[in-house]
């Protein structure tokens, strides 16, 4: 498994390798202002969020052979600043653990996460297969509109409320706390009429779900746990619906995940990536626990065409 990875790690990026957030450190996630990673380097490469990109980029110029272990050896730091100074450390872990990967050898089917293999025989996935089929629903409760492949998702996100009323966007609106200084925390990219949290993303692999399962949880646990952060959603939404706020001691009953994927293809318990199957099946175990119910929705998507009576979108 390691040496087939390894050879993975040298190819161009296929989908089979994505991030995944420690699931033990989704708190630590959350707060982080800066990532400091360090790949086959003397030196940190800082960002505002993991980068898969540069990790991945790091190991395919490394001798075959060694790829796997320098993402065992090799750490990613978290900190509670973006000037990432010594004061300001958070938790430091093994590259290995923020990713996942899926390997085939022959008809057996393993998976990396958290830094552990794992085997998923047929009956595993039976089961994953049929918790994704209750979870994604033909009759939804929100009821979002098409989306112009190409167009990107801050735009739909923002012109959602104009074509449906009553939703509101808080895309990159995020909240503050103690906790999550510096950039906050996007607590959802939607607000529905009935106040379930949307969490809307266009997925062309895993990587992009995966972010958006663990946007939820950090949401989630945000509004649960920290009451500055909740009153400060609470303000938000007064503002921007005057006249519905949130009713008092808000605790988000709904999250929706609505996903559109690469191309517009349906979303099914069958065109839904492997890996993201499990992924998803673990984040709603999560939240349902909590008392959350969780649903998942495709959005339809939509072509534009030019005529000489200008724009116009049609149903894919």
């Amino acid at each position: 498994m390691e040496k087939r990875l390894d050879d993975m790690l040298g190819e161009p990026p296929d989908g089979r390798v994505a991030v995944a957030v420690p699931s033990d450190h989704w708190d630590d996630y959350g707060a982080a202002q800066a990532f400091a990673t360090k790949v086959h380097s003397k030196d940190f490469y800082l960002t505002d969020d993991f980068s898969l990109e540069y990790v991945l980029n790091r190991a395919r110029v490394q001798r075959a052979g060694t790829r796997f272990a320098e993402l065992r050896d090799d750490t990613v730091t978290l900190y509670a600043r973006t000037r990432a100074e010594k004061g300001d450390v958070i938790w430091t872990s093994s590259v290995l653990r923020w990713i996942e990967a899926e390997v085939a050898l022959g008809a057996r089917r393993f998976f990396l996460l958290d830094g552990q293999w794992y085997e998923i025989g047929e009956a595993y996935l039976e089961v994953i297969r049929s918790q994704v089929e209750r979870l994604i629903t033909d009759t939804p409760s929100v009821d979002l509109p098409a989306r112009v492949l190409g167009d990107k998702e801050r735009d739909y996100d923002e012109s959602v409320p104009d074509l449906r009323p009553g939703y509101v966007c808080f895309d990159r609106d995020n909240v503050r706390s103690a906790l999550h200084r510096g950039n906050g925390v996007e607590i959802c990219d939607l607000l529905s009429p009935e106040d379930a949290l949307v969490m809307v993303k266009r997925a062309k692999g895993s990587d992009a779900l995966s972010q958006l399962f663990g946007q939820a949880v950090v949401a989630v646990q945000t509004l649960l746990h920290s009451p500055e952060a909740a009153d400060g959603f609470a303000r938000k939404v007064a503002a921007a619906r005057p006249g519905s706020a949130l009713p008092e001691s808000f605790r988000p009953s709904k999250v929706v995940f609505a996903i559109l994927l690469k191309n517009g293809t349906d979303l099914t318990a069958d065109t839904l990536f492997p890996f993201s199957q499990v992924t998803l099946v673990q984040t709603a175990k999560m939240l349902e626990a909590w008392g959350i119910a969780v649903e998942v929705v495709g959005i339809q998507a939509t072509v534009a065409f030019s005529s000489r009576a200008g724009i116009r979108h049609l149903a894919a």
